[in-house]
């Protein structure tokens, strides 16, 4: 723990929030040199200021290694805090802005394949707002991609898909970054199909029982590394694949080609049947999506209020 009394500060150079922002994009970069880029300022300037920085707390706060300029151990702790004091001075300019200002947009990276987080979008985009409203941000990646811009507050929130059996990881992962979470939805994955597909009224399938069809698959990683996936995998030279990342050009490749199949989280009956596909269960795994954001902040309303829509959204998907 970092601890000084009073009397160490004194005649002392005075530390700023502005000098907080440079150590922060300086561990955001890994590099004093494209840090200093970043800040429009010259390279030497950024590395007095960092080092009169270091001298003020008595810590070092970075160490060069072959990968770039990384914290030691005491600077995680500096950092950690420092992003929360920037935090709340943001929150501190805000309170006499709200009046004349837009409300901060709901900034929320997700998984792909998430199209109750998409409905959860819509329902929440329809609600009654204020003139200030500033909308709705959704950044579809995966879980390393989420994590990071959530720490590093690209965004407030995001969403992380795992397997169950890997929850003990990611709450280590999560805790090391300062972030806390909660269990947003539990779900299998299911077997997706035209009703004129040869197992389409199989009603549980077996993964190596599609190793002689055609897959349709999601176009960048889902964030999804079950066993589904793996057997899809092993599948494609046999049955081949299709690779889309549209959820809606997907579900009509199913429809023209009754011979294809794709595997994806738990999908709306109506939208099934508008399409003409059928649902089959494998019995595989549970996985969980975390909703997660930084350690002790704060939901907003509009953050609350799109959260809650997420979670009527998944208990509106039939299984």
């Amino acid at each position: 723990m970092i601890q000084h009394s009073d009397s160490e500060w004194e005649g002392k150079y005075s530390m700023n929030t502005l000098h907080l922002k440079y150590v922060l994009e300086v561990e955001r970069t890994g590099s004093i040199t494209q840090a200093a880029d970043n800040l429009f300022m010259a390279q030497p300037n950024l590395s007095k200021a960092i080092k009169e920085l270091e001298d003020t707390v008595g810590v070092t706060i970075f160490r060069r290694s072959p990968k770039g300029v990384l914290p030691t151990k005491e600077g995680t702790e500096f950092l950690f805090h420092a992003r929360k004091i920037l935090r709340q001075v943001e929150y501190m300019e805000q309170i006499g802005k709200r009046a004349s200002s837009a409300v901060p947009p709901v900034s929320v990276a997700i998984p792909m394949d998430s199209e109750y987080l998409i409905r959860a979008c819509a329902a929440y985009a329809a609600l009654p707002h204020s003139a200030a409203w500033a909308g709705i941000s959704l950044l579809e990646t995966e879980a390393t991609r989420a994590i990071r811009g959530v720490a590093e507050e690209e965004y407030r929130l995001g969403v992380v898909r795992c397997r169950s059996v890997q929850e003990a990881y990611y709450t280590d992962l999560l805790a090391a970054r300062h972030i806390e979470f909660e269990i947003l939805r539990v779900f299998e994955m299911e077997v997706f199909m035209s009703k004129r597909h040869p197992l389409a009224e199989a009603g549980s399938i077996a993964p190596e029982q599609l190793e002689a069809y055609t897959e349709v698959a999601c176009a960048a990683p889902a964030n999804i590394e079950g066993g589904e996936r793996e057997y899809a995998a092993g599948s494609a030279a046999q049955g081949g694949r299709i690779v889309l990342r549209d959820l809606a050009a997907r579900l009509d490749i199913l429809n023209a080609v009754p011979t294809a199949y794709m595997w994806s989280p738990p999908l709306p009956q109506r939208q099934l049947d508008s399409c003409g596909l059928v649902r089959n269960t494998c019995g595989c795994e549970k996985y969980q999506d975390l909703l997660i954001y930084p350690q002790d902040y704060k939901l907003s309303e509009e953050e609350t209020s799109f959260v809650f829509q997420a979670r009527e959204a998944q208990k509106n998907t039939v299984r």
